[in-house]
């Protein structure tokens, strides 16, 4: 049932000029949050570089992590999160 009921809600993915105004944030906090997503986006990438790495090669065997990859954030955010 919960499938049939999924089939009824439209899909939709933010892309980068609604992502940080999804809300209806003004322009001004818009660009405060795109500033501060990609700051911290690259202070992950510095600090866990290693983690990162081991992760992929190790993703493919452990279905948690499989798991946590895919539903870590919003699915409307998600490709645009993945692309990152």
């Amino acid at each position: 049932m919960s499938r049939a009921l999924a089939r009824l809600i439209p899909f939709y993915d933010y892309e980068e000029a609604e992502f940080f105004c999804s809300d209806g944030a003004s322009p001004e906090v818009a660009a405060k949050r795109r500033g501060g997503f990609f700051q911290l986006a690259d202070l992950y990438q510095q600090r866990f570089a290693k983690t990162r790495c081991m992760t992929s090669e190790v993703s493919d065997g452990i279905s948690d992590l499989q798991f946590t990859q895919s539903y870590r954030v919003p699915s409307s955010t998600a490709g645009w999160c993945a692309r990152i």
